[in-house]
């Protein structure tokens, strides 16, 4: 079996480069700019950013692309395997919650990353996607306890799509100043 080719990273600071630090930059500014205002989500004890800065930042990462469209369809495939993600960690933590067993819970772990990897299947997601999807699903799963998981969805979800949109900014600025073939 051939193993893909895949080039090392010239050693440059390349526009790309440019797009992602700043898209980051604005994810993590807004989550810093609302925390220092007070403006948070209270769960009980918790209280849960409103832009998580991991999620966006990370979505600006997985995202940023050459042109808008690429982006576009970048962050719209991201969303919809966050979204997998989400779906999968609330049947998984429904059931959890209602069977309370942590040696059970190791299994419901197991079938919720199957969960999450058939349900990006189902919608088409490339098998790389799938597995982000999954890296999301046991964020979600893992991060927090009990029905907080579901809540913790919800806001990983808004993030991400924070992120997305930033993504779509940051490019569109990028393609008002860049030459045009």
């Amino acid at each position: 079996m051939a193993k893909p080719v895949m080039e090392p990273a010239k050693l440059e600071v390349n526009v790309l480069d440019i797009k992602i630090i700043i898209a980051v930059g604005l994810c993590i500014l807004t989550s810093t700019i609302l925390n220092a205002l007070g403006i948070k989500f209270h769960y009980g004890q918790m209280q849960l950013d409103i832009i998580q800065k991991a999620t966006a930042a990370i979505s600006c990462l997985l995202c940023v692309q050459d042109n808008v469209g690429a982006s576009k369809g970048a962050g719209w495939m991201r969303i919809k395997v966050t979204a997998m993600a989400a779906i999968a960690a609330l049947v998984v933590v429904s059931i959890d919650s209602l069977i309370g067993n942590q040696w059970l819970s190791v299994v419901l772990l197991m079938l919720g990353v199957l969960l999450t990897m058939f349900l990006c299947k189902l919608i088409k997601a490339p098998y790389m996607n799938c597995r982000i999807g999954a890296i999301s699903y046991v964020l979600i799963a893992v991060t927090l306890s009990s029905q907080a998981r579901i809540v913790y969805a919800l806001f990983r979800v808004i993030s991400t799509v924070y992120g997305v949109l930033v993504v779509i900014f940051v490019t569109w600025l990028f393609g008002l100043f860049t030459k045009k073939d």
